[in-house]
């Protein structure tokens, strides 16, 4: 697990200095504390800070192969790394080293960009062919490791995070007023924009090619599909996802340092936990979170059910609910305004577990590979039906009546919840998660930002959702597609990620292995949904492995009592922050609408706190970017 960082320059421009390379390093040593490695050959210079896991005297980086022509540097883990390098000495390539990292370059002297159809893992990261002269950068089919890119006029400029971009002086820092809108919708910038007009993100499943004198887009490699459904009993397709769940997590305790898992007393995490006991071969550490003094513990107390039960080392962490001064940090640590609450406690569980353990396992992308969310079950009756009506007809009726009626109302409304839930479908996919709707737009947003934004902003996510449609066979499903597409990439996998890596702890989730993502999709939806039952197969698989109380668990989230910080522990910082000057949010926003907004959250009005999170965290990044020194 590493952070990578590099420089294509083009031509009549300069590659970074050694120097530069170092203090780039420096700025996310968070990433890798254990080891540095720099490169520099031609117009191409990269470099890379070291979390040892695996072959940690060996796995030094950049790595070349034997005859120097390709060289990477890498982040992330390949878990069917022996099995191509066992293959690749048998066809007689010389490797050096026992390391994930030596089999890419080996195997893009075999097969070029073809390589990525043979990968098993996570991974980002940027392999320089010298003999063509040619950068290729690369990111996971899922998403879960980073990769970022900005394209000046001296050349291509990439990295693990942002803020390492960002030392260049050539990159621009200017905020992309389209970016603004998505976050104050989403809490989260999506992929492939970030909050700055100049740096992208790599979207999933993508990989770019440049050289000296261009670059090229984006090409995607790898989609999911979910038709045709497999014709298979349930009886049989429980067995086979026993036996996948227990390769993608056997595959995960590869390591040559200690590991654990985060519990979080759920489902998900649950069955983690269950094979990684059966599979380890020792007993393993376990991490809970939960917050003291809180009316709903269920989280801390099923975590240790489970832990007792399988016989773990457990590690329960009891958050004090006055825990504002890591607010400040954490917004700061990531690279642009992220305003989902539950990263606070994955932040702090994840600082607990890196003091035993240097890798975790965790439940994350259960519910996107056995449609656990809530809304999936209460938009399937309506969905089902509206999604048999031709395109022209849902078009019509949703901007005759459903979305003007929808936006017409209170957000906190039963009559808005209930007309989101059920006529809406398609798009509460994508605000699900928003702060900020339409109407609140209207008032919020200065005349002049409102009047800049494009208009079609949305198409991309428009036709995601409509590729999503043609990909799933019903439209329930539709959405549980675009989850995968959007929310997952866009907010849970930045969340862990920098959240993890911000301690130096690698996060490692068997529910993403792609394989089983890939045999989930096509499983019939009558096996992850059946009346009132969500992930029903999850649980008829492991139904005499885990206790009642376990299976019987609705979906629940973690997140901050943020009403109660609000309104005691951060009262003062959102006086101060929002109700001071808010420079960054001036630029966008009309400040008495966000004194508005203020005045209610701190007089206890329920339905704003999400609101006030959003513009605090927002505040909180603003302020700290005009703090980060360019080179």
């Amino acid at each position: 697990m590493c952070g990578i960082f590099g420089k294509l320059a083009f031509e009549g421009h300069a590659p970074y200095t050694t120097d530069f390379l170092q203090k780039t390093g420096e700025r996310i040593r968070h990433r890798g504390p254990d080891d540095d490695g720099y490169f520099i050959d031609g117009p191409l210079s990269m470099g890379m800070r070291r979390l040892s896991i695996i072959d940690i005297r060996g796995g030094q980086q950049p790595i070349s192969d034997e005859s120097g022509a390709i060289t990477v540097v890498f982040n992330g883990e390949i878990y069917n790394f022996r099995e191509i390098r066992d293959r690749l000495i048998a066809k007689g390539r010389r490797l050096r080293t026992n390391s994930d990292t030596e089999v890419l370059v080996h195997l893009y002297a075999e097969k070029g960009v073809e390589m990525l159809q043979e990968l098993v893992g996570m991974f980002a990261f940027a392999i320089w062919d010298k003999p063509n002269q040619t950068l290729f950068l690369a990111r996971d089919r899922l998403g879960k490791k980073p990769m970022h890119y900005a394209i000046t006029p001296h050349g291509l400029v990439f990295g693990s995070e942002i803020k390492s971009i960002l030392l260049d002086p050539a990159v621009s820092r200017e905020i992309d007023p389209q970016a603004v809108d998505l976050y104050f919708s989403m809490n989260f910038v999506p992929p492939p924009h970030t909050i700055f007009r100049a740096i992208r993100k790599l979207s999933p499943a993508h990989y770019l090619i440049a050289t000296p004198s261009y670059v090229r887009e984006p090409v995607l490699y790898w989609s999911l599909h979910r038709t045709p459904k497999f014709s298979i009993s349930p009886e049989e397709a429980v067995e086979e996802l026993r036996n996948k769940i227990e390769d993608a997590v056997r595959c995960r305790l590869v390591s040559d340092v200690p590991l654990g898992l985060l519990l979080s007393g759920g489902l998900d995490s649950s069955v983690i936990a269950t094979v990684m006991a059966k599979c380890a071969g020792a007993k393993i550490k376990t991490f809970s979170v939960g917050f003291e003094g809180s009316m709903d513990n269920d989280d801390m107390f099923h975590a240790r059910a489970i832990a007792d039960r399988l016989g773990t080392e457990h590690h329960p962490l009891r958050l004090s609910p006055r825990l504002g001064s890591c607010v400040e940090k954490l917004a700061a640590h990531f690279d642009e305004p992220f305003a989902d609450s539950s990263a606070v406690p994955t932040f702090l569980i994840a600082r607990e577990a890196r003091q035993y353990v240097t890798v975790a396992l965790n439940g994350d992308g259960g519910d996107e590979a056995f449609a656990g969310y809530p809304r999936y079950r209460h938009s399937y009756p309506f969905a089902r039906a509206w999604g048999t009506a031709p395109t022209a007809v849902r078009h019509a009726v949703n901007a005759a009546l459903c979305r003007p009626l929808a936006n017409s109302v209170i957000r906190d409304s039963f009559i808005r919840r209930k007309l989101r839930k059920w006529l809406l479908p398609d798009h509460r996919a994508i605000f699900q998660p928003e702060a900020f709707g339409p109407e609140d737009k209207q008032k919020l947003y200065r005349p002049d930002f409102l009047s800049a934004l494009d208009p079609t902003r949305w198409d991309l996510y428009s036709g995601m959702l409509e590729e999503s449609r043609r990909n799933s066979d019903n439209p329930a499903e539709s959405l549980l597609d675009a989850d995968v597409r959007l929310f997952l990439p866009g907010d849970l996998l930045v969340k862990m990620d920098m959240a993890t890596m911000a301690n130096s702890l690698e996060a490692r989730s068997p529910f993403l292995d792609h394989r089983l993502i890939e045999y989930t999709a096509q499983l019939p939806w009558n096996l992850k949904i059946r009346g009132e039952i969500q992930k029903w197969i999850l649980r008829k698989a492991y139904e005499t492995q885990l206790p009642p109380e376990i299976l019987a668990r609705p979906k629940k989230g973690f997140s901050l009592p943020l009403r109660l910080w609000i309104r005691q522990e951060l009262r003062e910082m959102v006086s101060d922050v929002l109700l001071g000057a808010p420079d960054g949010l001036a630029q966008f926003l009309n400040r008495e609408a966000v004194q508005s907004t203020v005045c209610e959250a701190l007089n206890a009005k329920k339905g704003v706190e999400k609101q006030i999170w959003s513009l605090l965290i927002f505040e909180l990044w603003r302020r700290n970017l005009s703090e980060l020194p360019q080179s």
